[in-house]
């Protein structure tokens, strides 16, 4: 089984811990890989540089856009650096990969390229803070496979995500 999952929400919505609770439900699979990416790790190296403080507040959120949309416009870079980690699972014979994507646009590329290979994966979270740049602004406009709504506790969570793996048929 092969799995690309475009896993998308606000700050603090729960992305990473959803990865972490995929990473314990399947870690019986010997055969199955887990990778987690996302299309701005190589900008936050590049910002740093810029002096960037490494704070996801609204003025880093918004550099970060800033960059990424640059390098999209300048080589469609993002898009690529996420093909070229992909590519380097496709010998395995299982592997889900989570893929990080703010922007519909660049959603919409991953989809067209990988088919059905690709689900896309909205977490929700009340309370959490909307940041301003238009990355963030659109983040809940896109027509996505699947939500999950983090709003109880973490066990309310790990059902949710067994619940869309099962769905998925991950497991």
């Amino acid at each position: 089984m092969k799995k690309i999952i475009i896993i998308n929400g606000c700050g603090t919505s729960g992305k990473d811990e959803i990865i972490k609770i995929t990473r314990s439900i399947t870690k019986g699979d010997d055969e199955l890989i887990v990778g987690n990416v996302s299309s701005v790790d190589v900008i936050k190296d590049k910002a740093l540089l810029f002096g960037w403080d490494g704070e996801k507040d609204d003025e880093g959120r918004r550099l970060l856009s800033d960059l990424k949309d640059a390098w999209i416009r300048y080589n469609d870079g993002p898009f690529a650096y996420i093909k070229k980690y992909i590519n380097n699972f496709h010998t395995q014979k299982n592997f889900i990969i989570f893929v990080h994507i703010r922007e519909n646009t660049e959603i919409e590329k991953m989809v067209n390229y990988y088919g059905d290979l690709v689900t896309t994966l909205l977490i929700k979270r009340c309370g959490v803070k909307k940041y301003n740049n238009h990355a963030d602004k659109d983040i809940e406009n896109c027509g996505y496979d699947y939500i999950i709504e983090n709003n109880g506790t973490l066990g309310d969570l790990k059902n949710s995500v067994e619940t869309f793996l099962k769905d998925t048929e991950i497991i």
